[in-house]
């Protein structure tokens, strides 16, 4: 994660009252897609569920028919998406938007995820990210 990715995580961690119109600017701008591919990109890393001979696919078109379908939508809905393939046919996407509600309660980034493989959904989840740039996955 980056160093600035880092300190807006730290900045944000201070549950103060009078703090929250900032907290909620603060989170808004990390709304934007490319502060959520980089979130998405750290929470994919720290999971090290891809091999190390995976490439990253930027382009929707190299995905199965179903998962181009996927990154369709999500891009409609202002999602964020990453992708990787192997030399093989093994795909792994991920998809992510930010949860305001819950970035605000936990003080935190929290990404609302789903995980994909060449045949479909494989897992939904909600993770926060701590001011260690630890990631953990929230208890639903």
């Amino acid at each position: 994660m980056s160093r600035m990715m880092r300190g807006i995580i730290q900045a944000l961690m201070p549950l103060r009252p009078e703090e929250s119109r900032l907290k909620t600017q603060t989170l808004r701008m990390l709304q934007q897609p490319s502060h959520i591919d980089g979130l998405l990109r750290s929470l994919v890393k720290s999971l090290a569920v891809l091999p190390d001979e995976s490439d990253a696919v930027t382009n929707p078109g190299e995905l199965p028919s179903a998962l181009q379908r996927v990154v369709g939508q999500a891009i409609k809905a202002g999602q964020s998406w990453l992708a990787w393939q192997d030399v093989g046919v093994r795909v792994w996407l991920f998809v992510a938007e930010m949860s305001l509600p819950l970035s605000r309660e936990r003080g935190s980034p929290v990404l609302e995820m789903r995980s994909y493989r060449e045949d479909g959904l494989k897992e939904t989840a909600i993770w926060v990210v701590d001011r260690h740039a630890n990631w953990q996955r929230c208890v639903e």
